[in-house]
């Protein structure tokens, strides 16, 4: 099979079947070429595109038709995080598919998460297992499932990544705009993007014990943030009626912790799934702490566990911090194991409960897998562009009790 030793022919591969190529990219990394890690971000993003119209795309349709016949200026009023409606607004003017633009969002994530592994393999002299270890960490801390249907989140939590690595890692303070991007690109994350400016003056360390009590009230806030307990809280606090009108913004409604996302939250399968899925998680707590090593990206972490604290009554952004947050300590994590600061042991266990989560997360979102456009994986690219959603037939959808029964038997829909 020498047409798969050949680089340029992955490209083809990927638009006879993407699928395939995947697999065949995989088999050639796991031998110790990496050259083909490119073709990842592709096949990652096709399957994006081909991904149903889940909550972001969904809940957000309404506004985007609303907006299609406005002056720009009005839609810069009319919607706080400004820039993800004047794009969307931009394809449904021109008629072009808002799969695409997913597409664009998952590609350039995937393609940050392999600049990033490239330039670390690149500068420490690693062997081809602990290569393949890292590229399969980095692979999967993002968690496709979770941000695929929230893709602000998606993009803005790499894109705030990437530039903590540029930043930190390589000295290149241009960064910064980057993640000044991102803060315009979802409002809620403009704290992280000050902390980010705020952490370069600030050198302030913990020591391991208080650390190790912040991480273990990070993880029991965690709990109780997933079974949205803090609303209970919040009612019973003297809250003046600005405040309580920004947090019931933020803590109810269709797709609040009061909606049709809570009732799904409330499910068994939902808090099994959860509560696996946090395995991971906790283990990768248990590494950073074991061997906790300083560095100016410590004081990073800190204030950032001091936001996580402070937020933790308001359930919308405790939940967005924490899931940076993980990802940034993984990065350090990962950081740590590619300098040799972490044995292998670890990492590979760590590794293990990430496939793990990975494999709940298809499990939770295999209704969605079966009756979405996911087939088309295995065919050829030219097939997958025609297979676009009726996003006002989905609206509609989302209203019937057939849609009801849809989510319910998917245990995901976060």
């Amino acid at each position: 099979m020498k047409y798969v030793n050949n680089n340029k022919s992955i490209f083809g591969i990927y638009l006879i079947s993407p699928a395939l190529s995947f697999i065949i990219s995989i088999n050639r990394m796991y031998k110790g070429d990496f050259s083909v890690c490119w073709i990842v971000p592709f096949v990652m993003a096709t399957f994006a595109y081909l991904f149903p119209p889940y909550s972001d795309f969904a809940r957000n349709l309404d506004l985007v038709y609303e907006l299609k016949d406005m002056p720009v200026e009005l839609v810069f009023l009319r919607n706080s995080d400004f820039i993800v409606p004047l794009i969307e607004r931009f394809f449904v003017k021109n008629n072009l598919p808002i799969e695409l633009f997913r597409f664009i969002y998952t590609f350039i994530v995937y393609y940050w998460m392999n600049a990033i592994f490239l330039d670390m393999y690149k500068k420490r002299s690693l062997n081809i297992r602990e290569g393949f270890y890292l590229w399969c960490l980095l692979f999967l801390t993002i968690s496709f499932f979770v941000y695929i249907i929230n893709l602000r989140t998606l993009f803005v939590n790499y894109a705030l990544l990437y530039s903590i690595y540029r930043i930190y890692y390589c000295g290149k303070n241009r960064y910064y705009l980057l993640a000044i991007f991102a803060g315009f690109v979802h409002f809620a994350y403009i704290p992280i993007v000050c902390i980010l400016f705020l952490s370069k003056f600030i050198h302030y360390e913990l020591s391991l014990r208080r650390k190790v009590i912040l991480s273990i009230l990070i993880i029991v806030l965690s709990s109780l943030s997933e079974m949205n307990y803090f609303l209970d809280i919040i009612s019973m606090l003297p809250l003046n009626d600005l405040i309580a009108k920004k947090i019931e913004i933020y803590t109810v409604g269709e797709w609040g912790a009061n909606g049709d996302l809570t009732k799904h939250m409330q499910t068994t399968n939902y808090i099994i799934y959860t509560t696996l899925g946090s395995f991971s998680l906790y283990y990768l707590y248990f590494v950073y702490l074991k061997n906790y090593c300083s560095n100016k990206y410590e004081g990073y972490i800190t204030i950032l566990l001091g936001l996580l604290l402070f937020t933790a009554p308001v359930t919308s952004l405790f939940t967005r911090y924490l899931a940076f947050l993980n990802s940034a300590l993984l990065l350090h994590v990962i950081i740590a194991y590619s300098d040799g600061k972490i044995p292998r042991k670890y990492i590979r266990n760590l590794l293990c409960f990430q496939l793990f989560t990975t494999l709940l997360n298809v499990y939770a979102n295999w209704n969605c897998l079966v009756n979405g456009n996911i087939i088309f994986l295995l065919l050829p690219v030219p097939l997958a562009i025609f297979q676009t959603y009726d996003f006002l037939e989905w609206c509609k959808f989302r209203l019937t009790d057939d849609f009801n029964d849809f989510i319910n038997k998917s245990i995901f829909s976060r």
